[in-house]
């Protein structure tokens, strides 16, 4: 999930540098049905483009490879309980993650381009609206640091307490021991690096600029000097929606966006590219997903085991 802020760019294929160079050489325009190798298929001939602007309702092609919000909060919570095991060995306590509150976004799309929901901004401006994520105190242990560093990453001592760490840590023995029980995979990430690499070609893809410029047009006109949503989004002055400022802009910031109607733009010049993406890819992404799939059936058998 793509929370407000500043993106740190994703490393580009050779075929999108291409494409995104070739694409701003030619000066393509909105109405270009041609941007490269991801968009040689049928799905790149017509841009459908929603006029819907809350993005909660919408969905990337290529979410649906991905492990969700919950899934993925169990396979965190499989680790750390296996974190724990493990340090037990070593004389090391420590509590199991357990999580309580804590919104988060519910789709792939909710905060991609920003703020979306105009209930939420006129309450918490760009914050979630949540409540602080609470974690289970963790127990105290006398052990040095030094020591508790060696048993969690096996950055130390090769032996605690009369017993060889593992070569990771006790985090890479976790990891192992779940991967294990997991269907193996290439690259059970490549989902999530695809639309790294979506996001940021589509950035830049003339139809996305064009719309960003209007988007920082209309927010000049309200007396905000953005260049575009992720910036409004990464303000540091922002994030806890205690100011009226903070409410305000967002609430701009989504006005905005519906008058250029950015969010159905640039979501759909990215699915355009997703859906090259995923023709060239769709063997090695089915093969992921269901890695990703057994990866969570192991995880929750875990917590199911331990009572969590």
């Amino acid at each position: 999930m793509f929370a407000p802020g500043r993106r740190k760019p994703a490393r580009l294929t050779s075929a999108a540098a291409a494409l995104l160079v070739a694409c701003v050489l030619a000066g393509c325009s909105a109405g270009a049905g041609q941007s490269g190798k991801h968009l040689e298929n049928p799905a790149a001939q017509s841009l459908r483009i929603p006029t819907a602007v809350e993005a909660a309702r919408m969905e990337m092609p290529l979410a649906r490879y991905t492990v969700g919000l919950a899934d993925g909060r169990a396979i965190n919570a499989a680790e750390s309980r296996l974190v724990a095991q493990c340090a037990a060995r070593y004389g090391l306590t420590l509590a199991p993650e357990r999580r309580d509150g804590g919104a988060e976004p519910g789709t792939s799309v909710e905060r991609r381009y920003g703020i979306t929901d105009r209930k939420l901004a006129a309450v918490s401006g760009y914050g979630m609206g949540d409540k602080p994520a609470k974690r289970t105190a963790e127990p105290h242990t006398k052990i040095p640091e030094y020591l508790r560093t060696a048993i969690l990453s096996g950055r130390g001592p090769a032996t605690v307490n009369g017993r060889k760490v593992p070569d990771q840590g006790c985090s890479g023995e976790a990891r192992e021991t779940l991967a294990k029980r997991a269907a193996p995979s290439r690259d059970q990430n490549l989902a999530l690096s695809l639309m790294d690499e979506s996001f940021y070609v589509s950035q830049r893809d003339p139809r996305v600029r064009k719309v960003i410029s209007g988007w920082s047009a209309c927010m000049q006109r309200s007396g905000y000097d953005y260049n575009d949503p992720l910036d409004a989004a990464g303000d540091t002055r922002f994030g806890t929606g205690k100011t009226r400022l903070e409410r305000d802009v967002a609430l701009a910031d989504i006005d905005c966006k519906e008058a250029v109607n950015l969010t159905g733009i640039w979501f759909a010049v990215e699915s355009e590219y997703q859906q090259g993406q995923l023709a060239e890819n769709r063997a090695q992404l089915e093969d992921a997903s269901r890695a990703g799939r057994a990866r969570v059936v192991a995880a929750r058998g875990i917590l199911d085991r331990a009572g969590s």
